[in-house]
């Protein structure tokens, strides 16, 4: 019960991500939103700025990015709205981002899948 609480959690504050603020015109938050056993996923159009904005409008706090050898850029952040986190490199993690070639995916804990 709690896992279908914290996933229902985190669907409403992404779906705050589309509908929470008035959307900047260059971020199209019209996306796809995608639901796994531990994670949500929410994929858009946009580019690195619409992805800091997104972690912004969930509360979230960067912690750190990488950049893939593929050119995708993988931003890491926490946000205490969020319930459910992950350590990684010893921070609790739980929003990942990736920027690759004008497309956004947001996920949360994780992002799970090909970005």
């Amino acid at each position: 019960m709690r896992r279908i609480v914290a996933v229902l959690g985190v669907l409403m504050l992404l779906l705050g991500v589309k509908l929470y603020e008035v959307e900047p015109a260059d971020c199209g938050y019209a996306g796809e939103r995608t639901a796994f056993e531990e994670s949500i996923r929410y994929d858009f159009n946009g580019d690195y700025d619409c992805a800091v904005e997104a972690i912004e409008k969930l509360g979230g706090k960067i912690l750190w990015s990488e950049e893939l050898d593929c050119g995708v850029t993988v931003l890491y952040a926490y946000s205490p709205r969020i319930y459910k986190s992950v350590k990684l490199s010893g921070e609790r993690v739980n929003i990942m981002t990736a920027v690759n070639d004008g497309r956004v995916s947001v996920g949360s804990p994780m992002l799970e899948g090909s970005y």
